[in-house]
């Protein structure tokens, strides 16, 4: 039994560097209840986005309400590459 969980935890921890490794820089948000919940100005968003582009960079990832990721791109050169010239890789 010793030998499973060491396995699962070693399985989990890989995934889990995996998973987030290939995600943009961002926030710290709260398991279950996300980053809006805690730091996001909801009278004025885009401030927080500034703040959050001087902090992360063009690109940066955020989790809203604990489930959806949510990815803002601030950068019109990267956005147009994104959408134009790599359309085939973020379609679906």
């Amino acid at each position: 039994m010793d030998g499973l969980i060491r396995a699962l935890y070693i399985w989990l921890k890989v995934n889990v560097i995996i998973v987030f490794s290939r995600i943009p820089p961002g926030p710290w948000s709260f398991p279950l209840l996300g980053v809006s919940v805690t730091t996001l100005n909801r009278d004025a968003p885009h401030l927080q986005y500034t703040d959050w582009n001087r902090k992360y960079g063009d690109i940066i990832s955020f989790t809203m309400y604990g489930t959806t990721k949510a990815v803002v791109i601030s950068s019109e050169t990267i956005l147009r590459e994104a959408f134009y010239t790599r359309q085939d890789q973020f379609a679906g």
